[in-house]
């Protein structure tokens, strides 16, 4: 029961993660445009590391989320044909 707790969650975590990743990649694009705007490089710089740590930390909590939904799957479906076979 708690294993279908878990996994109930994955799609709004996943949901969250992709939204995390969006917003990263448009901070990226405003550092960018500052720069090319003559803002000071060593100030945005310490930005762009920062955001850049976020996304790469956020991309490997999705890709762990997309693994434990694939191993939620695939039990699921072990046990349906466990109990398919069994039934014959």
């Amino acid at each position: 029961m708690a294993n279908t707790q878990a996994t109930d969650d994955l799609p709004a975590l996943g949901t969250a993660a992709r939204a995390t990743i969006a917003d990263c990649d448009a901070k990226l694009e405003r550092y960018r445009a500052a720069l090319d705007a003559g803002a000071d490089p060593a100030v945005v710089i310490g930005w762009i590391v920062q955001t850049q740590a976020e996304r790469t930390r956020v991309e490997a909590d999705l890709h762990a989320t997309q693994t434990v939904r694939a191993e939620a799957d695939l039990s699921a479906h072990r046990g349906v044909m466990g109990a398919a076979l069994v039934g014959k």
